[in-house]
């Protein structure tokens, strides 16, 4: 469930960013809506099914290539690639215990 908060928290973060500074009006709809998105599967992988998750993945794809398409400010473009590998990353994770080292013990 943990990587399924992070998912939310991150999707929470790019719909509160789209107005934190100013956005080219395509990458402004793109990160609210995606932020909504996110958020919704997020909490759907919690609750109702985890494959829902995958669609996160999904998401966070988008998020980068979209970003390297509709060219925008410095500031834009690394917040939405950095929030598209968070999505991809914590989105393909079961749990956030896959990310603990293991050492043999």
């Amino acid at each position: 469930m943990g990587a399924r908060a992070v998912n939310a928290f991150l999707g929470l973060w790019l719909f509160l960013s789209a107005f934190l500074w100013p956005h080219p009006l395509p990458q402004l709809i793109n990160a609210w809506m995606c932020g909504i998105f996110s958020v919704t599967i997020a909490l759907a992988a919690i609750e109702l099914d985890e494959r829902a998750r995958y669609l996160n993945v999904g998401l966070g794809i988008w998020l980068i290539v979209s970003s390297l398409i509709w060219r925008s400010s410095v500031t834009v473009v690394v917040n939405h690639v950095i929030v598209g590998v968070g999505l991809t990353v914590f989105g393909s994770l079961r749990r956030i215990a896959y990310l603990k080292p293991r050492f043999p013990g």
